[in-house]
């Protein structure tokens, strides 16, 4: 998925947080945002998952504007600091999304190979999701947007709060299984990524985003 961003703009109440803003995330790169406190990184992420409106300025998809929300928001996934999760089973909570947009679930020798990777000590589908830890609840939200097949998944400080062992198992997923997404992380861990020659680091301004 290719996001091209056009002289958007955020002014929330007369206050400017960023202006002008022009930026084309290339479709399957992986990219990490840094930047000041304030600068507005998480509220690109929701203007880019449409889940909030900029104040000004437009966001192309693929050199189109979205014209149906529903599939695009299936295609672009946001994932949150605080994933929501439903007072239900593991299964359910991961099958939700799934019957919503009338996708068959994985096979089971697929979910189990996916299940490993995030899940090494293991995760019983008939769990209630609410008793798993913080970091078991993150990795579960991965996996339950990973099931979408998405094209793009943005990823809005995901790993604060984690303890080590999920926030690398979490990193390592996205890196072997979103290869031909477009990834957009905004993280301030500095441990976050080390050694990932792959990714594209870009500092956020108020003016611009540019490699750094």
């Amino acid at each position: 998925m290719k996001i091209d961003l056009r002289n958007l703009s955020f002014e929330p109440k007369n206050k400017s947080v960023f202006t002008g803003l022009n930026y084309c995330f290339e479709s399957g790169i992986k990219y990490l945002i840094q930047g000041a406190s304030g600068c507005g990184k998480s509220s690109l992420l929701r203007f880019i998952s449409s889940l909030d409106d900029a104040s000004s300025g437009e966001i192309l998809i693929n050199d189109h504007k979205i014209d149906d929300y529903c599939e695009y928001r299936k295609n672009c996934q946001w994932l949150s600091q605080t994933p929501h999760i439903y007072n239900l089973s593991v299964k359910e909570n991961l099958e939700m999304a799934l019957n919503y947009h009338q996708m068959d679930p994985p096979n089971t020798e697929d979910l189990t190979c996916l299940i490993k990777q995030l899940f090494p000590e293991g995760l019983d589908l008939d769990t209630n999701a609410m008793a798993l830890s913080g970091g078991q609840k993150h990795r579960l939200a991965l996996l339950r947007a990973i099931l979408l097949q998405p094209q793009a998944l943005l990823c809005d400080e995901i790993s604060a709060g984690l303890d080590e062992l999920s926030r690398k198992l979490s990193e390592e997923f996205i890196f072997r299984y979103c290869e031909k997404m477009t990834v957009i992380f905004v993280s301030h861990i500095k441990e976050s990524f080390a050694g990932k020659m792959n990714i594209t680091t870009l500092n956020m301004t108020s003016k611009e985003l540019r490699e750094i």
